[in-house]
């Protein structure tokens, strides 16, 4: 049941990803065919193009949150969901993993498809095999942390959708005081979780690349803190599902 459940999600939602796909595509080959371009240039427009793929997925990632379960009552398809022998935890475990995979395969091929820049230098000589592999290290850090956001961002507003439909609210004003509400909400109990795991550490490290000293943040406070708030909403869709919403 729960794959049948995925699919379903998969072809309902594959046109956009493939479009979000084919956008970053032809800016990086378009980017990549430009005439004259230096070492740093090239890893600038490397990182610009991985951005920008990257800040798409998390708005994806919110809209998907968003809409997973609106959709189906807006399509009418809600009823025929809920009449099927499947709890929340099939339902809402099926649109997480769905987005999941979905997630996943968008950051590879953002990761992919941002090196091609990167891949001209190298194949040019422009760029020494050691930097181009540093740099690659360094966007492969950058794709896994947005991800993780995407997955957090993902959970965040499918709970905050089945919440809006448990309490039945009307009225535009009120799901914007609601809204609000549930991200203040959001963000005191993401601060509290993370003063438990104030044990864990939050580090700073180096790579050299182009002649120049990059740092970058590793912050397991945040992460664990991000895993906690995943789970405990996950838990709470799934009992919100089971129990209050209603067609």
């Amino acid at each position: 049941m729960i794959w049948k459940l995925i699919q379903k999600d998969f072809r309902e939602n594959y046109i956009t990803s493939t479009v979000l796909v084919g956008v970053i595509t032809v800016i990086s080959v378009y980017s990549s065919l430009r005439k004259t371009l230096t070492p740093s240039e090239m890893a600038i427009i490397t990182f610009v193009i991985a951005g920008l793929g990257l800040v798409l997925l998390l708005f994806y990632s919110i809209y998907r949150g968003f809409s997973c379960i609106r959709k189906e009552k807006e399509k009418n398809t809600l009823e025929f969901l809920m009449s099927l022998p499947a709890g929340g935890l099939e339902v809402v475990g099926a649109k997480f993993l769905a987005f999941f995979f979905e997630a996943f395969l968008l950051a590879l091929t953002i990761y992919v498809v941002s090196t091609f820049p990167a891949l001209r230098g190298l194949a040019g000589e422009l760029i020494l095999p050691h930097d181009f592999g540093r740099l690659m290290l360094i966007l492969l850090y950058v794709v896994f942390a947005m991800l993780l956001g995407a997955f957090f961002f993902f959970i965040v507003f499918q709970l905050f959708e089945i919440l809006n439909l448990s309490l039945k609210v009307k009225g535009f004003l009120w799901r914007v005081i609601l809204f609000f509400a549930f991200v203040y909400f959001t963000g005191r109990f993401f601060i509290f979780a993370k003063s438990i795991f104030r044990f864990l550490p939050v580090k700073v490290y180096e790579i050299s690349i182009f002649n120049e000293v990059v740092n970058w943040g590793a912050d397991y406070q945040g992460l664990a803190a991000g895993v906690l708030v995943s789970l405990t909403y996950l838990g709470v869709s799934i009992l919100l599902y089971n129990k209050r919403v209603e067609v």
